[in-house]
């Protein structure tokens, strides 16, 4: 049996590049975001080889019924990660 996954992603760069131009804070945004945010707004900085990797995590509501389409994501990303 073949699972279709379909899922959207969706960061709010804008909303957080907007807030350090109105020096409401910092951040560390990955090279791909960095090349759409106005440097005449913010100062960029180069992290240069840095000693981080992403580590990323499944969360979930565990009070909440979780479909099995997403279960199976779960499963396939756990498998494929190990």
């Amino acid at each position: 049996m073949v699972s279709y996954v379909s899922y959207n992603i969706s960061y709010n760069w804008e909303l957080i590049s907007e807030m350090v131009a109105e020096n409401l804070g910092i951040c560390i945004f990955p090279k791909s975001v960095v090349k759409i945010v106005d440097p005449s707004r913010v100062r960029v900085i180069p992290i240069v080889d840095p000693p981080m990797s992403w580590k990323l995590g499944i969360i979930f509501n565990k009070e909440k019924y979780v479909s099995y389409t997403a279960r199976e994501m779960i499963k396939y990303i756990s498998i494929l990660l190990g």
